[in-house]
C-alpha cells in the first residue's frame, strides 16, 4: 500500500506545472535585474533641484556603460525618500553610471562600487542637452580622428584652469558622445597626437546637436 502511494505521489509530481510568482519590490527599493553573487557595495544617492533642494519620488537608475545609459538600458532603479536619497544595496563592484530624471531635468555621474562600502553621489537636475562631438583632422582629406582626447568646460576661462565638466575619448569614427550637458554655451577643446583644437558650441534642451571640430598644428 505504501509503495503503491509513493508511486502514485510520484506520478502526481511527474505531471504537474508549477508556476512561482515572486513577490514585487516595494517602489523605492533597488530592483537588480543582474543577481550579484560576487563582490558588493552600497551606493546611497541624494538628488536635488538647482536651488539645493532635496527632491522626493525621483526615478534613480543606474548603468554599466555610457552607451547603456544613453540607451536606457538599465540595471537596477529605485526612488528618493523623503531626504531626498535613493540607496542601492548589493551593487556588483565596478564603475557605476547614476543617472536620474524629472521631465527635461536631469543629472547623471560616474562612481565607483567599493567592496563593503557605502558609496555616495550627488546629483543635481538641471535642463540640459546632448552634445556630440566629431573630431576631424585639418587637412584636405579630413580624416577623422579616432582616439582623440576631448574636453568640456563651461568656459574658456575654466578649461584653461583644468576645470571640466565632461570628458571622453573619440570612437573609431572620430565621435564622442556628452549626454546631459548644461543648456548654454559650453567650452569645447580636443586632442589627437601632437594637433589641437577648440571652440564654443551651444547645448540645447532636449535635443542632441553635432559639432564638428578640427585639429590642427
Amino acid at each position: 500500500m505504501k509503495r503503491n502511494l509513493i508511486t502514485y505521489l510520484a506520478m502526481v509530481l511527474a505531471a504537474a506545472t508549477f508556476t512561482f510568482t515572486s513577490c514585487g519590490k516595494e517602489e523605492g527599493t533597488p530592483v537588480p535585474k543582474d543577481p550579484v553573487t560576487g563582490p558588493s557595495g552600497t551606493l546611497e544617492v541624494t538628488v536635488m533641484d538647482e536651488d539645493g533642494n532635496l527632491l522626493e519620488e525621483i526615478n534613480v537608475q543606474l548603468a554599466y556603460t555610457l552607451d547603456s545609459m544613453s540607451n536606457e538600458k538599465f540595471f537596477a532603479s529605485a526612488k528618493t525618500d523623503a531626504a531626498g536619497i535613493a540607496t542601492f544595496t548589493e551593487v556588483r563592484i565596478s564603475k557605476v553610471y547614476v543617472y536620474a530624471n524629472k521631465g527635461t531635468l536631469n543629472d547623471y555621474q560616474i562612481v565607483n562600487i567599493k567592496e563593503d562600502e557605502t558609496v555616495t553621489a550627488e546629483l543635481t537636475l538641471i535642463r540640459s542637452g546632448d552634445l556630440r562631438v566629431i573630431v576631424k583632422i585639418s587637412t584636405t582629406a579630413g580624416n577623422v580622428a579616432g582616439g582623440a582626447d576631448v574636453q568640456v568646460s563651461l568656459t574658456e576661462a575654466d578649461w584653461e584652469n583644468d576645470k571640466y565638466i565632461a570628458t571622453g575619448v573619440t570612437d573609431d569614427f572620430g565621435q564622442v558622445l556628452f549626454p546631459n550637458l548644461p543648456v548654454g554655451s559650453v567650452w569645447v577643446a580636443a586632442q589627437h597626437e601632437d594637433k589641437k583644437g577648440s571652440a564654443s558650441f551651444v547645448v540645447k534642451e532636449g535635443q542632441e546637436i553635432s559639432q564638428v571640430m578640427a585639429v590642427g598644428p
